[in-house]
């Protein structure tokens, strides 16, 4: 399974999206003015929504971070006393190639570092939040991990759940992830959790990898029960698939291992999206997209015609 993109939920373009843009080099790749309607309705589970996206482009293949401006309902801020122990998306791994120079970058943009940076596995990292609270874990690329022309690769996306073995069900049992090997130990001091236990499943998303912890000290605290999915922050994960094939069967199996379909779908023969809900609440979407599309729906940079036109739009629909 290929983890293809990152969705956010932010209350105004900026500052967020260029945070992400500035700091860590990625490529702007056009986006959506308006999604709306009834389709909009039953695909993402909200009544009346009404949200504009844009979208950075990383160097990897079929792999972007999805910015979506909700109009309505409103975006509401994740609780103050928030912590990465808490149920939901808890963290987000972005790979560098200058550590040093990406610091000073996000700390000239207002970003601090949560602690002196620390060697793991002999490469540093270290956590900061970005403007929207999102706690990102800054890793150093090691010798000739990346090439000298990247700036940065997402590494993975940390998820803080209930029920880890809920989760390996729905993930590896039904969906198909495979098992990869458990991260170094006492990273936690990284995000201030030094002491915390928690078991640890993480998985190979072939793009990156996605981390699924259930903490049992310090205790989570659920989210809040009247959670949406337009609340700032990161607000769901995506796998991508290149083949309608694949889709449809990806779909039925989820669907039969306990997987909640949303109401609506979009099915056409250029693009297949559907948005699922495992058993614990966490939103998926699933979506076939052929390689030729990639450019239009911002999985790489259009083309300067494509961008002015983008650009335009984008004013004319604020």
């Amino acid at each position: 399974m290929h983890l293809c993109q990152i969705s956010f939920s932010v209350p105004t373009d900026e500052p967020t999206y260029s945070f992400y843009k500035n700091c860590f080099k990625l490529k702007p790749s056009g986006g959506l003015p308006v999604i709306c309607g009834p389709i909009a309705e039953g695909l993402v589970g909200l009544p009346k929504v009404s949200y504009s996206t844009r979208f950075l482009a990383t160097d990897q293949d079929f792999v972007q971070f999805e910015f979506n401006l909700f109009k309505n309902p409103k975006p509401r801020s994740r609780p103050q006393d928030w912590r990465p122990c808490d149920i939901g998306i808890s963290r987000l791994a972005i790979k560098v190639n200058d550590f040093q120079a990406t610091l000073l970058r996000t700390e000239s943009a207002g970003a601090k570092p949560l602690t002196p940076p620390m060697k793991v596995e002999g490469t540093q990292r270290v956590c900061v939040y970005d403007p929207e609270g999102v706690l990102i874990e800054v890793i150093e690329a090691g010798n000739c991990e990346l090439p000298q022309s990247v700036s940065s690769r997402i590494a993975g996306v940390a998820l803080s759940v209930p029920d880890i073995e809920a989760a390996r069900h729905s993930y590896v049992k039904v969906l198909g992830f495979q098992e990869i090997q458990t991260p170094t130990p006492y990273r936690e001091a990284l995000w201030n959790l030094e002491g915390a236990e928690r078991d640890v499943l993480l998985l190979d998303a072939e793009s990156c990898w996605i981390e699924i912890a259930q903490y049992r000290k310090p205790q989570p605290k659920p989210r809040p029960q009247d959670y949406r999915k337009s609340d700032r922050g990161m607000v769901h994960l995506a796998i991508g698939l290149r083949s309608r094939g694949a889709y449809d069967r990806a779909l039925r199996q989820a669907i039969d291992g306990g997987f909640k379909k949303s109401k609506r779908v979009i099915h056409s023969h250029i693009l297949k999206c559907a948005y699922l809900a495992d058993s614990q609440g966490f939103t998926l979407e699933m979506m076939y997209c052929p390689t030729w599309m990639d450019r239009i729906f911002g999985f790489k940079a259009p083309p300067a015609p494509m961008r002015c036109i983008n650009a335009g739009v984008r004013r004319s629909a604020g």
